[in-house]
């Protein structure tokens, strides 16, 4: 029984390297990661990192570095993992390549596009499942698909019924299209 504990164990734990590691990053032996080569075919670099720099201005002349020089890239067709310690820069990260914060330096590209010259146009390519639910208790499903679709920029003649259908038939909610946010389940929430 132990041995199978063991070899299940080491077998998972080969797994999560694996995964990890088809990213383009491993960790050493002292936990600093470093660049290997994709172990996948596929080495299309969705996202690339480069020198990414993000410091805020604590007032009185000091600042504090919340990411300090990151470099990193995430392939496309690949399990991307971004992991570190509390504090470690990744929210502040999350939040510059969507926009939330503009890097202090280096950059990001997003499928080749600049984080720092096309945010306007990647932020209508790209979306977030966040840690905490964003909703607001008083809005429906369906009046949140189209207050989120106005936070991307899309055009009012876009949101259509149909597609607005056609997205709550694909998250499964469209039974309950017309329910207030605060009456849904915590799955109904996340979806």
């Amino acid at each position: 029984l132990l041995g199978i504990l063991v070899g299940t164990m080491l077998l998972a734990f080969y797994n999560i390297y694996d995964m990890i590691k088809s990213t383009g990053i491993v960790f050493t032996s002292s936990l600093e990661p470093r660049r290997v080569a994709p172990s996948s075919t596929n080495s299309n670099e969705a996202v690339k990192i480069q020198n990414l720099h993000k410091h805020f201005n604590l007032g009185g002349g000091r600042t504090t570095r919340a990411v300090n020089g990151l470099s990193c890239s995430f392939y496309s067709n690949a399990i991307n993992v971004f992991l570190g310690a509390n504090g470690s820069g990744k929210s502040t990260t999350i939040s510059v390549l969507t926009g939330l914060y503009k890097p202090t330096d280096g950059d990001a590209r997003i499928d080749g596009l600049s984080v720092k010259t096309h945010m306007q146009h990647l932020r209508r390519q790209i979306g977030v499942c966040s840690q905490d639910n964003v909703l607001w208790d008083l809005l429906t499903v369906r009046e949140h698909l189209n207050v989120f679709a106005a936070i991307r920029d899309v055009k009012k003649g876009k949101i259509e019924e149909d597609h607005v259908e056609s997205l709550l038939c694909d998250v499964g909610l469209r039974a309950s299209s017309d329910v207030l946010s605060k009456n849904l389940s915590g799955g109904q929430k996340r979806k």
